[in-house]
């Protein structure tokens, strides 16, 4: 089982679970990868397409995709988690 803690966060990325102040929340599978990857890699920005190639394997995702699972990191995590860096990645 991979457990990180930072912050006031906790997560554990097999099973899916994202805590805050000590409120879980589920996470869909994907988004505990591409969390999971983000965490292990945070020392550097990480493109679309390493995200996509990662995460999905495969380079043929719709960048929506990528936008909804941060956008839900995002939401359980007010904004504080992932941070954009423009024509970069994150």
């Amino acid at each position: 089982m991979s457990q990180y803690k930072f912050d006031q966060f906790q997560f554990n990325s097999q099973g899916y679970q994202l805590t805050k102040n000590k409120n879980k929340h589920s996470l869909h599978p994907k988004t505990a990868l591409l969390l999971a990857y983000l965490i292990e890699n945070r020392h550097k920005i990480s493109s679309k397409k390493e995200l996509f190639q990662s995460v999905w394997q495969t380079e043929h995702v719709q960048d929506h995709t990528l936008f909804q699972v941060i956008s839900e990191i995002r939401k359980l995590s007010s904004n504080e988690l992932i941070r954009t860096q423009p024509n970069l990645g994150y």
